[in-house]
């Protein structure tokens, strides 16, 4: 049995529900044929099997070619995909116009051409649409002496080679945008793994482009790009105040789309989403429950946003337990998390899924629920890549299995430590500290005064982590601090909680 991955297995399971509504509609009046019969076979497999599906076109058609069969099919998947995503839309109708005049001017039917390359330059530039209108312009100019009469035809060159010039600096200026965004996403990936002085020079040194200067963005696009990099660069310099207003001020752009809240809702969904972490970080409260409420309020029509909210939202309601102190509240949304999980859990990364997954457990870890916490922890500790939700997920299981008294559990993970340590297999300080710490505590039950050294001894090495400063808003640090003042004190944790809740339980 031949099993692997396809480019065709996964251009079909990738699509949505309601994308595949859609191809079955558009399969309908061809059902019979052998490619449908194929798409049907491919879409009902888990995992790509050639062998088989090789096999079953081959009963169904001796004589069928499967290479070329599958080559047909995507290509007439990613033709349904254009159709469904694009063909009511300017940007797909006016490439497809664009080519339509090609096919026209080859046929000699230059008045008609004219005639919708005009349409598409004059909409293009209106719309800010550069790239569409330096084509048109380009066909146009190039065709000039089949399109325009002889004595027009000199003024109509210099007009339209003019007119290419301003194009040209308007599509150099589109670039300079979109190498302050590649270069800011570059940099952010940078400073997760290094956060050196030279990051932090070169980002503020981004801050200064003359792009990102007041008044510099020409187009509804470039204010929307100027916005959203201004608050990344803020936000990866620490700068939480103007990360937020600059985030703020990215809704506000994308509003002044006329198509914002429609053709670009996933889009603007984001910008929403983007503006409450950064009004999380700033502490600006009122403003995280109205970004709450305004992604909320979005149409859900379809799959995409639909999807969007089961993602978005199922995260921000967390946090907002969390600032709120309202635990009681945790059961319900959990509750509806895994009810919609079925449905969307596929399309959604597994990264993500984990980070949900970590903030359930942190906030049942907070209630006291240490069984809870560590049943939304089973699967982030198994995962191999050692990421910072997966060092999370693994401290919170040490520390849970601690207060159950799972010595056993304990024994195993400190063991696997320090075996992994010979193999130079990865496992991080704070990892490794908190078994180590967890081992003595159990081993120190009624050794109160050496239990408390212990840790304060964790609780000063990891002080950068877990310090009130440092954990303000910050669910995983929140929890670890609490712990060990639970700890220390005896109080319930989850009073500890409600008492931190930075918005206050009554709020």
């Amino acid at each position: 049995m031949k099993a692997g991955v396809d480019d065709l297995f996964q251009l079909i399971r990738a699509l949505s529900p309601s994308e595949k509504r859609y191809v079955s509609i558009r399969n309908a009046g061809d059902a019979e044929a052998l490619y449908v019969f194929l798409y049907a076979l491919i879409d009902a497999q888990s995992s790509y099997d050639e062998e088989a599906v090789a096999l079953a076109v081959k009963q169904r058609d001796k004589n069928a070619n499967v290479s070329m069969l599958k080559k047909y099919l995507e290509s007439y998947l990613i033709g349904v995909l254009c159709d469904y995503h694009g063909a009511s839309k300017d940007a797909w109708h006016t490439y497809r116009v664009l080519f339509v005049s090609k096919i026209l001017h080859e046929k000699g039917l230059n008045r008609m051409a004219l005639r919708m390359l005009d349409s598409i330059r004059e909409s293009s530039l209106k719309g800010g649409a550069f790239q569409a209108a330096m084509l048109s312009t380009r066909m146009l100019l190039s065709h000039s002496e089949d399109y325009y009469p002889p004595d027009e035809l000199a003024q109509v060159q210099t007009e339209l080679y003019d007119s290419s010039l301003e194009i040209l600096r308007a599509l150099t200026r589109e670039q300079d945008f979109v190498y302050l965004q590649v270069t800011t996403q570059r940099l952010m990936r940078v400073m997760r793994s290094s956060n050196t002085d030279d990051v932090r020079a070169e980002l503020r040194t981004l801050l200064q482009h003359e792009c990102l200067q007041p008044g510099a963005a020409a187009t509804p696009r470039q204010a929307i790009t100027a916005s959203s990099t201004q608050s990344r660069i803020h936000m990866l310099l620490g700068d939480v105040q103007e990360a937020f207003q600059f985030s703020i001020q990215n809704v506000r752009d994308w509003e002044q789309l006329p198509e914002y809240n429609t053709t670009y809702i996933v889009s603007y969904a984001g910008a929403l989403n983007n503006a409450f972490i950064r009004a999380l970080y700033a502490r600006q409260y009122p403003a995280v429950l109205d970004m709450r409420a305004r992604i909320a309020a979005l149409p859900h029509t379809t799959h995409e946003m639909k999807l969007f909210k089961y993602q978005s939202l199922t995260q921000i309601d967390l946090i907002i337990v969390y600032l709120t102190g309202k635990y009681h509240e945790l059961d319900a949304i959990v509750q509806a998390f895994a009810k919609a999980s079925p449905d969307y859990q596929q399309y959604t990364p597994a990264y993500m899924m984990r980070s949900i997954s970590t903030s359930v457990a942190s906030l049942y870890f907070l209630q006291g629920n240490w069984q809870g916490a560590l049943k939304f922890l089973a699967a982030t500790t198994t995962n191999d890549a050692i990421d910072t939700t997966t060092e999370q997920a693994r401290v919170l299981n040490i520390l849970a299995h601690c207060m159950m008294r799972n010595e056993n559990v304990i024994e195993s993970i400190c063991r696997s430590h320090k075996r992994n340590a010979k193999e130079q297999a990865k496992a991080t300080p704070m990892e490794v500290d908190a078994a180590a710490l967890a081992r003595k505590l159990l081993r120190l039950d009624v050794q109160h005064n050496k239990a408390q050294a212990e840790i304060s001894a964790f609780e000063h090495t990891h002080h950068s982590l877990i310090s009130q400063q440092a954990t303000e808003g910050k669910l995983f640090g929140t929890a670890i601090r609490l712990w060990i003042e639970h700890m220390r004190r005896g109080t319930p944790i989850v009073e500890l909680a409600m008492a931190a809740a930075p918005m206050g339980a009554d709020d």
